[in-house]
């Protein structure tokens, strides 16, 4: 148990690349995305566009600093 909640925003496959897009730019806080084969054009954008951490980043180890023991 890592003591979290999860709070999911529910919307219909219509409108998420259109609420994703919303959401991100924004500045809603995101910490968990939904991503898959189907989606990796979109994904690989946001990626490009600055939206996602890396979190084993070699200069930022975010794991290692924030959750070492997981």
């Amino acid at each position: 148990q890592i003591n979290v909640t999860i709070e999911p925003i529910w919307g219909t496959w219509g409108d998420f690349d259109q609420n994703s897009v919303l959401s991100l730019q924004g500045g809603d806080d995101v910490d968990i995305y939904f991503t898959c084969s189907w989606s990796a054009d979109e994904y690989n954008k946001f990626a490009r566009d600055g939206y996602w951490v890396r979190l084993d980043d070699p200069e930022n180890n975010l794991i290692e600093k924030y959750a070492s023991d997981l």
